[in-house]
């Protein structure tokens, strides 16, 4: 069942089209990430998602619901974690917990206790918002969406600006959520995270979506070829005859090639190494990413 369904959605600020006619549907269930560069329209499509901001053109369901029109009804059923967080500085986080909780009298009275746990924030209750570390700021921004227990759980850039640690810790939280059989739409300009996390993508370049499918299936289809690279002794080594190699490049005993067909590029690199008795040394292996799909897709790196 589909949860968000957008129909050439379109959004302009002015002279510029910050959305241009986009498609998608989310599933139930689904850890769905919205991947793009800064300004590519990631922030202004949650936020119409959420009614937080109106569209100029096209068509928006959450749960059938327009949530332009119908936000009332979808404000306990979906939540979003807004990309900036601040507070009044002198309050301490029990109390800010304590003025979201009361926004939500009908979630379960230890909801807030056992996500607060869970996002190691137990200790901090009487903290003051001044004194939190970014880190723990986010992940308090988090716990105040997950409050009101929301069936869509909205997470804009969640990760940013935070150490691999933290990173980490948001990673196994947002899988904790898709098992819990919640939906999570996760904006995000991390290609890892995207690919650790995500069942499905949308790459989002200039208002569109440009491919969506699972990271994996992208990859495959768009990443290009696995690059191989070693050094060896002196020796005879014909690697443009061997199985799914593309090309060769070599500098003295430095050899670098690129294969359609990895694994049997390998099999056959060793098997010829050892029948001319060659020893392949530091022997490195790049995968397509989804940095090589954009790149593939727009003709130009993620982040220029």
């Amino acid at each position: 069942m589909a949860v968000v369904e957008l129909h050439h959605l379109v959004k302009r600020y002015g002279h510029v089209e910050a959305l241009r006619g986009m498609d998608l549907e989310i599933a139930e269930g689904e850890i769905f990430g919205l991947l793009g560069p800064n300004g590519a329209g990631k922030t202004t499509t949650v936020e119409i998602l959420a009614g937080l901001r109106a569209r100029d053109g096209g068509d928006v369901r959450v749960f059938g619901l327009d949530p332009e029109s119908h936000r009332a009804q979808l404000i306990t059923r979906m939540a979003l974690q807004p990309q900036h967080f601040d507070f009044v500085e002198n309050v301490t986080v029990r109390e800010i917990v304590r003025l979201f909780g009361a926004l939500y009298p009908n979630a379960p009275s230890d909801r807030v206790d056992r996500v607060l746990e869970r996002l190691g924030l137990s200790d901090r209750l009487n903290v003051r918002f001044q004194a939190l570390s970014g880190g723990q700021r986010q992940r308090l921004n988090i716990a105040l969406t997950l409050i009101g227990d929301p069936q869509l759980v909205i997470l804009d850039e969640p990760t940013t600006g935070l150490d691999p640690q933290a990173r980490q810790q948001i990673h196994e939280f947002v899988r904790e959520i898709r098992a819990a059989g919640k939906t999570v739409i996760l904006t995000t300009h991390y290609l890892e995270e995207a690919e650790k996390l995500c069942d499905r993508v949308a790459i989002i370049d200039h208002g569109q979506v440009i491919a969506c499918d699972c990271p994996r299936e992208l990859v495959a289809r768009f990443g290009g070829q696995t690059r191989i690279e070693f050094t060896c002794s002196d020796g005879d080594l014909s690697l443009a005859g061997l199985p799914g190699v593309t090309e060769v490049l070599r500098e003295g005993n430095a050899w670098v090639c690129w294969s359609t067909d990895a694994g049997h590029t390998l099999e056959a690199l060793f098997a010829m190494a050892r029948e001319r008795g060659v020893r392949l040394e530091q022997v490195g292996i790049r995968t397509p990413t989804l940095e090589d799909v954009f790149l593939q897709l727009t003709g130009r790196h993620f982040r220029d």
